[in-house]
């Protein structure tokens, strides 16, 4: 059953508020950024994952046990709060800040509500009948928990091994595995079933991939939530959600 329930509430503040609030927080744990996704607890996939860091501004994190918060004076809590709605955290939920104990006190509706709101569109792609049924199966389907990715729904539909459309992929496992199974770049772009696409940043760092299905339909997961969907979608959609990206074409070569 998918949840946001934390094992710690983290807070996520920018320099100002750090140095305006020195002496309010003097005792409490404070990591700057780097050293918070670092951290192998309090940076896992559930709580990055749930928070959103990637759109959160934030220079440090606090770091608090359950009902922290909830104690502090009613100026601190709404500095705050204040400070989680500047800095995006999407832990939120109707103006309120989402703790560990507000999400106990939440009615399950609102619960499913607030995980609901957060999840990506259905795909309203017409399926072809020759897709095989082991990557329609999980057409407009959405993992229980946070951590499968782009590159775990790729490698899922290259095997027969359905443990690896659960894992969070680090990339440079992906590309082995293409090596692996002698997925090389072709140069044409004539994208056929089979074919798998990578898009690259101007940095030259991999971001993102698919699985083509057909000539214009890919297997795609658009992130490591479980607000994103495994679907078939067009391919020309999914080029339009990553502009800005130089595509590099694997196609399985026959030894």
């Amino acid at each position: 059953m998918r949840t946001l329930e934390q094992d710690y509430d983290l807070f996520f503040i920018r320099q100002d508020f750090y140095d305006q609030h020195l002496r309010d927080f003097k005792e409490e744990l404070i990591l700057p950024k780097l050293d918070y996704y670092q951290h192998p607890i309090y940076s896992s996939i559930h709580a990055i994952s749930s928070y959103q860091t990637w759109k959160i501004t934030f220079d440090y994190v606090i770091v608090q046990q359950a009902g922290w918060y909830e104690d502090l004076p009613q100026n601190l809590q709404y500095d705050l709060l204040n400070e989680q709605r500047r800095n995006h955290n999407a832990m939120m939920y109707k103006d309120n800040l989402v703790t560990i104990n507000f999400w106990h006190r939440m009615p399950k509706s609102w619960q499913d509500e607030m995980i609901e709101g957060l999840d990506d569109s259905f795909s309203d792609v017409r399926i072809p009948d020759n897709i095989p049924e082991r990557i329609v199966q999980f057409h407009n389907q959405i993992p229980q928990i946070h951590g499968p990715n782009c590159y775990s729904a790729v490698i899922y539909c290259l095997t027969n091994n359905e443990q690896i459309i659960y894992e969070w992929m680090f990339a440079n496992t992906f590309l082995n595995f293409l090596k692996r199974n002698q997925y090389y770049p072709v140069k044409d772009m004539d994208y056929q079933a089979g074919d798998v696409v990578c898009f690259y940043d101007m940095q030259h760092t991999l971001q993102h991939a698919c699985y083509m299905v057909t000539d214009s339909l890919c297997f795609n997961k658009n992130g490591q939530t479980f607000h994103d969907f495994w679907a078939i979608h067009s391919f020309e959609k999914i080029k339009a959600e990553w502009p800005q990206m130089t595509l590099k074409l694997y196609r399985k070569i026959k030894e």
